[in-house]
């Protein structure tokens, strides 16, 4: 068994007429903050899901508004965006926690039903909104890749990021990986501890696949 897994929302149950996506942005607009590089800091503006991927501070209103579409919606707890938002159900971050604390950030969101034409069910919310999901920002980047024995395409000296990741050997700190994080060779891509993977199914956590090895997608 893997003491580390590579998880991501399951895109195999999305509805293909959904084009991609069952939850979306409202506001796609820019914002401005401070990077802290290695070496320096720096005035950077970008938009709201490269700042996720970092550790750095940024404003953002709350609730984060998305539209969602409600069928599939309220039947996961990682949504499919098209960018692949750390978006989670609150649910999904209280199974992590019951593992132990990490460093991290929550950011209220509110998802509106994107269906405009009432159904049949009667107890189908349309037009309704929910608040049990989060965005998360995890603070915790560990610059832990072995990179004798990993396996990835390139490696950038100053950001100490690989490019390409195909396999991924960790070395793993004596007090053992949080239930949650990124690693600073590759901070797009969420990881769970072997406990966090066990805590989440535990919960019936719905809507995920992991993996020990991110080859299989790249985000």
């Amino acid at each position: 068994m893997s003491e580390f897994y590579f998880i991501m929302a399951d895109i195999k149950r999305l509805n293909p007429d959904l084009g991609g996506s069952e939850v979306n942005l409202v506001d796609r607009g820019p914002i401005r903050s401070t990077r802290h590089l290695p070496d320096r800091r720096v005035e950077t503006t970008k938009d709201l899901f490269f700042w996720l991927k970092t550790k750095d501070p940024f404003p953002v209103p709350e609730p984060v508004e998305f539209t969602g579409f409600f069928p599939t919606v309220l039947e996961t707890d990682m949504p499919i965006s098209e960018r692949g938002f750390p978006l989670v159900s609150r649910a999904f971050l209280a199974a992590l926690l019951e593992v132990r604390d990490f460093p991290h950030r929550v950011i209220t969101t509110r998802i509106t039903d994107d269906v405009e034409a009432s159904g049949s069910d009667p107890d189908y919310p349309v037009g309704g909104t929910t608040d049990d999901y989060v965005l998360l920002q995890v603070l915790e980047h560990l610059d832990i890749l072995d990179l004798e024995r990993s396996e990835y395409r390139d490696y950038d000296e100053e950001t100490r990021k690989v490019g390409w990741l195909d396999k991924a050997v960790l070395h793993i700190p004596e007090e053992g990986l949080p239930p949650l994080f990124r690693l600073t060779a590759t901070p797009t891509k969420l990881l769970v501890s072997a406990a966090g993977r066990a805590a989440l199914e535990a919960a019936g956590i719905r809507g995920v696949r992991f993996y020990e090895h991110p080859e299989l997608f790249y985000l």
